[in-house]
């Protein structure tokens, strides 16, 4: 009696689990060639780096555990219906400590000049 109160239980904290950590983001800068992203979300910034091939643009909206530092999870682009697959490095609320993530072959004009608010 007691197994087959404990799986459905088991079932239901995995998927709450799993919704508490779906956050949404703003793609704020990319360097599609690095696959480094700096995405707004949770009041804080995110560094992520992109491990499948799928396209991000800025202005894209993410969905998935971007506040979750040094995890790899599947994402959903919101803005293209595609998933993603990426690595969160870390999520700051400090936009100095998320820039000192990006690595230095990988910064350009772009992120010198970054609007750190999202687009609404």
């Amino acid at each position: 009696m007691k197994k087959n109160i404990a799986l459905p239980c088991l079932g239901i904290l995995l998927s709450v689990s799993n919704f508490a950590w779906a956050v949404e983001g703003i793609v704020l800068w990319n360097n599609a060639k690095c696959g480094v992203n700096i995405i707004a979300a949770d009041g804080g910034f995110s560094f992520s780096q992109q491990l499948s091939a799928a396209e991000l643009s800025v202005g894209d909206k993410l969905e998935g555990p971007l506040n979750v530092n040094e995890k790899t999870s599947n994402f959903s682009n919101v803005t293209t219906g595609k998933k993603i697959m990426m690595w969160v490095g870390h999520h700051s609320t400090s936009k100095k400590i998320t820039l000192d993530w990006v690595p230095p072959k990988c910064r350009t004009e772009e992120l010198a000049n970054l609007n750190w608010a999202p687009a609404q």
